[in-house]
């Protein structure tokens, strides 16, 4: 009995709390990507939170973001174009 009183006193001292992922460097390991968008040269900051994400006693449920990626190079050159061609 004492065992289980424990546990329950244990997850009422613990407080749900939001994470905020837009806005913040991205973190594959705390993060799920479920969208891209094109965005300047520095890609991988999420841009919008799709679902929030919460912890709860050091366990999290991750947030869905969206990410922006940087735009690819436009080729412009015929050696380009052979270039990316060949790799």
């Amino acid at each position: 009995m004492e065992g289980i009183y424990k546990q329950i006193q244990k997850s009422l001292d613990c407080d749900i709390q939001a994470i905020e992922a837009a806005g913040q460097k991205f973190d594959p390991n705390s993060t799920n990507a479920v969208m891209t968008e094109e965005g300047d040269k520095r890609g991988g900051a999420p841009t919008a939170d799709l679902q929030k994400g919460y912890t709860y006693c050091g366990n999290g449920l991750p947030p869905m973001v969206k990410v922006r990626r940087a735009r690819k190079k436009e080729l412009t050159k015929k050696t380009d174009v052979k270039r990316n061609w060949l790799r």
